[in-house]
């Protein structure tokens, strides 16, 4: 099944020359402690994803890669757009000044995946830290709201809303090797949650499993799909449940129904399809890749931080976290992403270079 408005494709050479246009190639220069000038990012001349042998994205030499997304204001305070900045390690290496309707997910291997919109036309682009290129993967008509990269087989994973309407279109795949999109999970229906303003996305540990949330102003759906086998059945989370978290201890983990922060986070079973409460409340939570730890600020002010082994229970303080640090949970609707190890979290100050700490080894307060 395809969409022909979703397929506008750009291929070589065309896309090269459309986004030369746009952007202009400068070399990153380095400057003394470790810092570097951000410069723009340029027409990369084919796909920057590397895959190993087995197909799966190569991400050795991407540990520490990290992005960070902010507003730029004009004169008055008013928003113009959005500045991203990525680096890797304590060197800021691209720079990219971006339209207002803008997401980025990741790093996957060292590259962003990046939405924007001019109001006509949607676009989906990885940019690589390590090379300092952008590469057009898809435009579309219809409005596209975030997408991620599949570190299984480099695919480009996307939500798709019709543009006049609004209405959900489903979530779509674009192959690494190029071809027409293909659907993951239909759009949910109308009826089940009425207008969506927001889809997010987690994969789990095995790279198995994605979950979809979609949510309202009200409350969220969350469905959970099969990717080795998409004729498995479609897990659906229903109960009132605020955004998700991640995956973790073969549990769903999402913030509960709350209006603000702080919130209590909970943990889903997939088959009765009930939650329990983990953390009765935090400001900030994210699940480590291999999905045995939570780590959440409870109370900034006071620079309280705890750990939560999620299958095993048990809450403990921990120490590390500096004051008005936050814990990123990754996905398609944050302000940064960091990559790490699997056993790691990211933290960042609002504007701040993300950074890597991990749960197991953090200091426990008696």
């Amino acid at each position: 099944m395809s969409r022909r408005r979703w397929s506008i494709w750009l291929g070589p050479p065309i896309a090269v020359a459309i986004v030369a246009v746009a952007l202009i190639r400068l070399q990153a220069g380095a400057e003394a402690g470790g810092k570097a000038t951000p410069v723009a990012a340029g027409a990369c001349a084919e796909s920057p994803l590397t895959r190993d042998a087995d197909g799966k994205v190569s991400r050795g030499g991407a540990k520490g890669a990290w992005w960070r997304l902010t507003e730029r204001l004009d004169g008055k305070g008013f928003m113009i757009g959005r500045a991203l900045v990525l680096g890797q390690g304590g060197a800021v290496r691209v720079a990219l000044q971006l339209r207002s309707e803008t997401l980025a997910s990741g790093p996957v291997g060292g590259v962003v995946a990046l939405t924007t919109d001019d109001g006509s036309i949607s676009e989906i682009r990885l940019v690589s830290i390590a090379k300092a290129c952008s590469w057009t993967v898809h435009q579309a008509m219809d409005l596209v709201r975030g997408a991620f990269v599949d570190p299984s087989d480099g695919s480009v994973v996307a939500h798709l809303l019709d543009r006049s309407t609004r209405e959900d279109l489903g979530t779509w795949r674009v192959a690494a090797t190029g071809g027409d999109p293909t659907l993951v999970l239909a759009p949910l229906p109308p009826a089940a949650l009425g207008r969506v303003f927001s889809t997010d996305y987690r994969l789990d540990a095995a790279g198995r499993r994605l979950a979809v949330q979609s949510c309202s102003d009200l409350a969220c759906i969350t469905r959970i799909v099969d990717l080795a086998d998409p004729s498995r059945a479609v897990i659906t989370i229903d109960g009132q449940q605020g955004q998700i978290v991640g995956f973790a201890g073969g549990r769903l983990v999402t913030w509960a129904q709350c209006v603000g922060l702080p919130c209590g986070v909970l943990a889903w079973d997939f088959a009765a399809r009930t939650s329990t409460e983990i953390v009765d409340r935090a400001e900030s939570a994210a699940v480590t890749e291999d999905g045995e730890f939570l780590l959440a600020v409870k109370d900034s002010i006071r620079n309280r931080t705890i750990r939560v082994a999620v299958g095993r229970g048990g809450e403990v303080a921990v120490k590390g976290v500096s004051r008005d640090e936050q814990v990123l949970s990754g996905g398609v609707t944050g302000f940064a992403g960091y990559e790490g190890n699997a056993d790691e979290v990211a933290l960042a100050i609002p504007n701040g270079t993300p950074h890597a700490f991990r749960p197991s080894a953090a200091e426990v307060l008696p």
